[in-house]
């Protein structure tokens, strides 16, 4: 995007379907929006996009579309909103082109932080471009990969489909690969002055790693309160390998027990358990 370049508003007919699109099943609303956004948007605009957010996207990219149109999540927006604290820290550990950092910085406002860790290059100058666009100075950006150790230089595998990149190998076939230093969490938190009570959320979507990623977050969770949004897919975790009662076991350690969100009409409610009715996120909050 051009420096001096304005952004311009949606067209018309996403305009009308974005308050459809909350309430349509997740395919509907997908396909939806792709199809609209091939046909009507072009990757070198920024446009005004759902609650105001400046983005600019690849129209041909139907995740990044509907990131666009508001259409990406609506449930998970809600517990951002629901849990992220005005004048508190929140992390955003694979942050993509910025979706939920904006959110995030929006709910904990300028008194408050939000720590985006982003280790795809493919992915770093667009969730940049974002934040500058939108203002908002109280969003760090570090190109580090969330792990159990900082200091570590590991392989981040690249598949054709952006923000699926993984530093953990066999989830989607490479195009190719880079390498990418690591962090945790908390030393990411610890080097910005943040104490672990003063962080209200954390999202985690680190494509398999996310074992890993929890590790690397053990001083926050023991001395916090935090709710923990983590990305939780069974059967890909048993594919790499992995136990899913070890991440439900990193959590328990610290006191949080798994709640997952339930639509009911048009309001979300949470329920005990690992079984969320539309999406693979489930929220860990501290008993």
């Amino acid at each position: 995007m051009r420096a001096e370049a304005q952004p311009l508003p949606l067209p018309l007919p996403l305009r009308a379907w974005q308050p459809l699109a909350a309430h349509a099943p997740v395919g509907v609303r997908m396909e939806v929006t792709a199809r609209l956004a091939r046909r009507l948007l072009q990757s070198d605009h920024a446009y005004v996009g759902a609650r105001g957010f400046v983005m600019r996207i690849d129209p041909a990219d139907r995740f990044q579309a509907a990131m666009l149109a508001g259409a990406y999540d609506p449930i998970v927006e809600k517990l951002v909103e629901h849990h992220a604290a005005p004048g508190s820290a929140a992390v955003d550990a694979g942050a993509h082109l910025g979706y939920f950092t904006l959110r995030l910085a929006r709910a904990v406002g300028p008194q408050g932080s939000v720590h985006a860790l982003e280790c795809d290059p493919r992915l770093l100058p667009r969730l940049r471009e974002h934040v500058d666009a939108n203002g908002l100075h109280w969003v760090q950006i570090s190109e580090l990969a969330a792990a159990d150790r900082s200091g570590d230089e590991l392989t981040l595998h690249l598949p054709a489909q952006l923000g699926w990149a993984s530093i953990r190998e066999g989830i989607w076939p490479d195009e190719q690969t880079v390498t990418v230093r690591t962090a945790t969490i908390d030393d990411v938190l610890d080097d910005a002055g943040v104490a672990p009570t003063a962080v209200s959320f954390v999202k985690l979507d680190v494509e398999g790693a996310e074992i890993e990623a929890l590790r690397g977050l053990r001083r926050t969770l023991g001395g916090g309160r935090a709710a923990v949004l983590v990305e939780f897919i069974p059967w890909r975790m048993r594919a790499l390998g992995q136990d899913p009662d070890d991440l439900l076991a990193a959590l328990a350690e610290h006191g949080y027990a798994p709640w997952s969100a339930q639509r009911r009409g048009s309001r979300v409610q949470l329920v005990p358990g690992v079984a969320p009715s539309a999406g693979e996120d489930v929220l860990f909050l501290k008993r």
